[in-house]
């Protein structure tokens, strides 16, 4: 990937940098486990993610993502976000990363897209904290995070 630095100019005359931002889905079922999926193109498990395509808001890039990478069957509530925080991709490009805390309502699971022929899992919040193979999000912590807004904020 060739880093691009773009600016935006705001009507005032400020300048901003821009960069890519990505969103990742902590999936949460009525069991209180977590949908991690693992790619036969990857390494580790993760959680649904993927790039905010140009003028999507994150929320739209939330929707299309879990669309392509768990199917059209696939029913789901946005809850809100889970947090927001940068990584650094490689040793150029650094990305946001916005996530999103999302309950599973039913309907089947297709992984399609880049997730063509993953394996699905649902895993407890411990055996995850405990898991040695998680590759998205990279901080577990997370999960716990993920967990307690899911008790307070389930329908």
């Amino acid at each position: 990937m060739t880093m691009v630095s773009e600016k935006v100019v705001s009507a005032s005359g400020r300048q901003f940098a821009t960069f890519p931002a990505a969103v990742l889905a902590f999936v949460v079922n009525e069991n209180e486990e977590f949908l991690l999926l693992r790619s036969p193109r990857r390494i580790g498990w993760q959680v649904p993610s993927g790039a905010l395509e140009s003028g999507e808001s994150p929320i739209q890039g939330l929707a299309r993502e879990l669309f392509e990478e768990l199917g059209k069957e696939f029913m789901y509530h946005p809850l809100g976000p889970v947090d927001v925080s940068s990584f650094r991709m490689d040793d150029k490009t650094t990305l946001l990363s916005i996530s999103y805390l999302v309950q599973y309502l039913g309907g089947a699971i297709t992984p399609g897209d880049d997730m063509s022929g993953a394996e699905l899992d649902w895993e407890s919040l411990e055996k995850i904290m405990l898991h040695e193979n998680i590759s998205v999000p990279e901080n577990v912590s997370h999960f716990e995070r993920a967990l307690e807004l899911f008790r307070v904020l389930r329908k």
